[in-house]
């Protein structure tokens, strides 16, 4: 009896442990559907912006590339920092 009563314990605890996991996958993978779409939309959205800087056009296209590749994501923050820099530059020489 006691040994059945450890196994049943041990079938317990284990089911426990796999509803966790569960819970604990399903929370990471809605993590990363989120992080993927929102660097998507920010890569869309430097697209968009290439209309007051030819830069963010090209940020736009190597950010979302650069979900894969990591690489090309640094030099797209570079690229649409640098293109920023610009825009604000444009902007500021056309209310003086």
């Amino acid at each position: 009896m006691l040994f059945v009563g450890l196994g049943l314990l041990a079938l317990e605890t284990s089911t426990s442990s796999s509803i966790i996991a569960i819970i604990s996958f399903a929370i990471i993978f809605g993590a990363v559907i989120a992080i993927l779409v929102g660097a998507i939309f920010f890569g869309v959205m430097l697209i968009r912006m290439g209309d007051i800087e030819g830069g963010f056009k090209t940020a736009g296209i190597l950010y979302i590339i650069g979900i894969l590749v990591p690489v090309l994501l640094i030099i797209a923050v570079i690229l649409a920092y640098l293109s920023a820099g610009r825009a604000v530059d444009k902007l500021t020489s056309n209310i003086q």
